[in-house]
């Protein structure tokens, strides 16, 4: 067996809140682990080196979402960012109609916004939000 969700002792997927996929084909021949890949292989739509937070990024589309997929390459935000929180889940990110009035929004309420892991985007740092960091785009 595996030493937990992700490789993380201690830490199981939610049975609960599954998302379920349905295989058109190929399972009963090839294997229900390599339909599986096979499905995670055509859903890349992007892969990219992200040297500004110390990444290699791989974005899956898994029907209107975009799961990004980030690895550490050498240090940065990303590998302190593991240093602290462990992997997992580690951002989200959520579309506004206009960055700046977001900022003013949560900085009237004491939030700071800073930049986020891609141009573009602002964001709540994971230090100010237990771990998690919310981001905001247009």
């Amino acid at each position: 067996g595996r030493a937990g969700f992700w490789g993380i002792p201690g830490v199981a997927p939610n049975a609960e809140h599954r998302v379920g996929v349905l295989f058109r084909r190929g399972a009963e021949d090839e294997g229900l682990l390599e339909a599986a890949m096979e499905l995670v292989e055509e859903a890349v739509i992007s892969e990219e080196d992200r040297p500004e937070i110390g990444a290699r990024a791989v974005d899956v589309a898994l029907g209107d979402t975009i799961v990004e997929l980030l690895s550490p390459v050498g240090e940065g935000t990303i590998s302190r960012h593991l240093a602290i929180w462990n992997g997992g889940i580690r951002s989200t990110v959520l579309r506004v109609k206009d960055l700046e009035v977001a900022a003013n929004h949560f900085g009237s309420k004491g939030v700071e916004l800073v930049p986020g892991d891609a141009p573009g985007r602002l964001a709540i740092r994971p230090e100010d939000n237990a771990g998690l960091m919310f981001e905001f785009c247009e």
